[in-house]
């Protein structure tokens, strides 16, 4: 299975991205005090930010016959 298919991976940077935005702190200093490089930060905010807001389009869509 590749990485970006992995619910388990998904599920663990869902956890990052909120210990993240609680913290208050830049990306950098959270990503230098976890360890994380800041490109991995950024690609899974990004993936989340598109994967919300692809659900929201979906949900208002209303099939037409």
């Amino acid at each position: 299975m590749s990485q970006r298919n992995n619910p388990e991976l998904r599920k663990e940077w869902e956890r990052r991205i909120a210990l993240f935005k609680a913290s208050g702190i830049t990306k950098y200093k959270w990503c230098e005090i976890n360890e994380i490089s800041i490109h991995q930060l950024k690609y899974w905010l990004y993936k989340a930010d598109n994967f919300y807001s692809t659900q929201d389009y979906n949900s208002k869509c209303i099939p037409v016959t």
